[in-house]
Parts: C-alpha cells; structure tokens; sequence
C-alpha cells in the first residue's frame, strides 16, 4: 500500500508541476494558486497523512512537498528549496554575509586562500648551475647540497591572473611561508629575480635520505601546502561593491575581528555562524528571518508557523537541526524516527534490541497507519470540586 501511495503522490506532483510551468498562462496559474491556497482541513481530520505517504523519506522532502506551491516560478523553487534544506539542517551550506566597511578593501581581505589555490603546477628543479643560485649562496640565502646528496629544488609556479584578481604577490606569498617554517633550518625560500611568478623552495643543508625527491615532496606537501596566505576560513567569494562586501560562505567571528569593519552592520544568514558567535537567541533570530525570507510566494505562511519552527530548533539551549540526527539527540523512539528517515535501518535497529515502545506520538501511529489523536474530541475537561 505505501509504494502505491507513494507512486500516486511522485506522478500528482509531477503532473502538477507540469501545468503550472508548460501549459498555464498568468491568469490560469492565479486562479490555481488562488483555489490551492483557500484549502483547508476538515475538523477531525488526521493532518500527518501527508506524511504517511513519504514514509522513509528526509524529513527535509516532507517538508519541502508543501513548498512547490510557494513560488509562482521554478526559479523560485529551484533556489528556495536547497536554502530550506539547509536552514532547517542548520549547516553551513550556501551560507553568506553582507559587511560594512570603513575603507575600501581588496578580495584578499576576505577570500581564504592557501599554497594550492594560487600555484597551478609545481616540479623539482635539478639544474643548480643558475646564476641566481651562485648569487644566493654568495649572500648565505642558499646552500648547495653536499656531494653524498642530490640537489633538487621544488619549483612552484604561481597563476599571475589569480595574483593580480585577489592583490597578492610573490614576497606576500614568501612571507607566509617564512612564518611558517620559522626555527626550520632544512629548507629556504627563493623569490628569484629570473622567473617571474616563481618561488624556490630550495635545501639548505644535505638530507640523508635514498630518495631526496620523494623526501622533498613530502616536506612541501605537509608543510607549505596547507599554509593560509590570505582570507578568512570559510569564505570563498566576494563582490565588492564600494564599502559593502557581499562574501559567499560567513565566518562572523573572524570578520568581527578586522578592524576595519563596522561590527554592527554585519548580516550573516548562517544559524550556526551566529549561534557560534552570539548565542542562541541570535541565532533564533536569524531562524525567523531566513525562514520568511524562504517562505514567500502567493501562498502565505502565519508568523506563528514559523516561530514555532524556530523555537523547536533552539529551545534547548542549541542548535538541534530538523532531520535525523535531531531526532535522535531528542530521544525520540524507534517509530518516531523510522516515520522520517532511515525506515529500514531503525526498525532493524530496534528489532536487534527487542526494543518494546508504547505507540504515543503522532509519527507513531501514522507509521503504523492508526488514527492520530489530533483534531476533535482531545480535550477532556475536569471540573474541580
């Protein structure tokens, strides 16, 4: 019964998206919405049974059925629906922030970059014979490798478009490294004046080693690679637009830390960013806003819907997200969980545990296709003597 349900809901909705995108024109699709949006629910009626019918699915998709009708477009849809996703998983997904600064600031002051981001290829240099070599052994910057040894050098070519997109250059680039390697006396870091847009990572001393290349890949490898040479972590693109920065991805605390940014006149999107930064009563302040912000259309959502999604997801004291995982740190039972996500695995789960639960909750019994007690007649009132 439930894969015949669950075939009917897939082609209704499918053939529902159809007409309103491909057949009706503008007045058509009003009339539609005006029609679907003056629905209601009969008294007594059980209002799960939508979800009875997505038995198994993400909690996300069961939310997000009714939300098809919310935009009049597919535009609408195609960008609300994964926004929702991660509002409601309260992750970090398709996060981002507008800031307000007091000067005008470069990518690099924003964008997280490190050694790869900017260095399209790489390779050893064996050739020690350049003058450049000569002259930086002459001024103690270098040191030719002893006559046991092999001399290589690891030889790092830098995008120059991407230098010149983000203002970094090479002695930017070097300092980072120099920090890095600050106390470590195997290796020096060449800017050399005969190729442009080329750093050196040269041997100081001989390494003891059968295979010198191998010993040098790994050093730069788990050295110089993950070094951070400009941003702040989590934020990945930018657009400037005179004192405002819009980034994609939100790293609030970092941000709230440069100096040249006015700290009261910082949006984030990000639940989790916020709550990180602020605490949860910002954080289930930017639940509401976002939340009403995704929520839009010609079909309208009251305010107390959305507060009281919101309030779920932060009454006990942090972020607990609308899926899975939130389930299971609420403590919800076996049936409960089963109803949203994973069906198979957690009534297997169960069973291997002979687990025994009392059928109470309204995803209880809609899993096991009973009559919810929601509606009428679930108010029993007691007359004190």
């Amino acid at each position: 019964m439930h894969a015949l349900l669950l075939s009917y809901v897939k082609e209704a909705c499918r053939r529902q998206s159809y007409c309103q995108l491909q057949k009706l024109n503008e007045n058509e699709r009003q009339a539609f919405i005006a029609r679907h949006s003056q629905a209601q629910v009969c008294l007594g009626e059980d209002v799960g049974v939508i979800a009875s019918q997505s038995i198994g699915q993400p909690t996300t998709q069961i939310a997000l059925s009714s939300f098809h009708s919310a935009g009049t477009t597919a535009v609408e849809v195609l960008e609300g629906i994964p926004r929702l996703e991660s509002i409601l998983n309260g992750s970090f997904k398709q996060s981002t922030s507008t800031i307000r600064t007091t000067k005008h600031t470069s990518p690099s002051h924003f964008v997280y970059l490190t050694i790869p981001d900017v260095m399209p290829s790489y390779y050893i240099e064996h050739d020690l014979d350049s003058w450049w070599y000569t002259i930086a052994e002459k001024h103690n910057f270098y040191t030719t490798p002893t006559s046991y040894n092999k001399g290589v050098v690891f030889r790092m070519i830098i995008d120059s478009k991407k230098m010149k997109a983000y203002k970094i250059n090479l002695k930017l680039i070097r300092d980072r490294i120099v920090e890095s390697m600050y106390g470590n006396n195997i290796i020096r870091i060449l800017v050399s004046p005969e190729f442009e847009h080329t750093i050196d990572i040269a041997v100081q001393r001989a390494v003891k080693s059968k295979d010198i290349e191998m010993y040098v890949y790994d050093l730069v490898k788990s050295i110089i690679f993950p070094i951070q040479i400009c941003g702040i972590k989590g934020i990945g693109y930018v657009l400037i637009n005179n004192n405002e920065v819009k980034t994609k991805g939100s790293s609030l605390l970092s941000t709230l830390g440069l100096d040249f940014v006015y700290t009261k006149l910082i949006i984030s999107d990000s639940t989790v960013d916020v709550f990180n930064c602020l605490g949860i009563e910002a954080a289930r302040n930017v639940l509401v806003r976002e939340l009403s912000k995704v929520l839009k259309g010609d079909v309208c959502f009251d305010d107390k819907h959305i507060n009281l999604l919101a309030d779920f997801m932060t009454n006990k004291g942090k972020m607990v997200p609308v899926n899975i995982s939130g389930m299971v740190e609420r403590g919800h039972s076996y049936l409960t969980r089963a109803s949203n996500e994973r069906t198979i695995v957690e009534l297997a789960r169960a069973a291997c545990k002979e687990v025994a639960e009392s059928v109470q909750s309204i995803s209880d019994n809609i899993i096991i296709g009973s009559r919810s007690k929601i509606g009428r007649c679930i108010i029993d009132i007691l007359h004190h003597t």
